[in-house]
């Protein structure tokens, strides 16, 4: 009796595994409207040196799944100009404690600007970090 209930087992693990691989792979193919991006690290400066260090995680929200792919493609390009404008900006809110509003609207002013209101929709700052120095 015990080989014949494994036997039974065996035979119902093939007819089940399918019908689940298929739902995974289903799920992988349907694209994402999110856009998961790099770290970026600002040092806010106080004087003459680094008083602090943000270390800050985005997310983009792409108005279509088509756009996300568009974007995932400008991926570095995008991680580089995030970064480029908080560096340049960070005297803009050197005194603030916590100031992640005007940082959200300054990436989402700049990611609209270089690559287009039609394809953004929004910016979501996923996880910010500071550290005193």
């Amino acid at each position: 009796m015990n080989k014949r209930f494994l036997k039974i087992l065996f035979i119902l693990s093939f007819i089940t595994l399918p019908s689940y691989a298929k739902k995974e792979e289903s799920a992988a193919e349907a694209p994402s409207k999110f856009i998961k991006l790099s770290p970026v690290t600002v040092s806010i400066f106080q004087g003459t040196g680094v008083s602090r260090v943000l270390t800050l995680s985005f997310v983009l929200e792409a108005h279509q799944p088509e756009h996300a792919a568009e974007l995932i493609a400008q991926q570095r390009r995008i991680e580089s100009t995030i970064s480029t404008c908080l560096n340049t900006s960070s005297r803009t809110f050197s005194r603030a404690k916590n100031d992640y509003d005007l940082i959200k609207k300054l990436v989402l002013d700049q990611c609209l600007k270089d690559f287009g209101k039609d394809k953004i929709k929004d910016v979501l700052l996923q996880k910010a970090t500071d550290r005193k120095i």
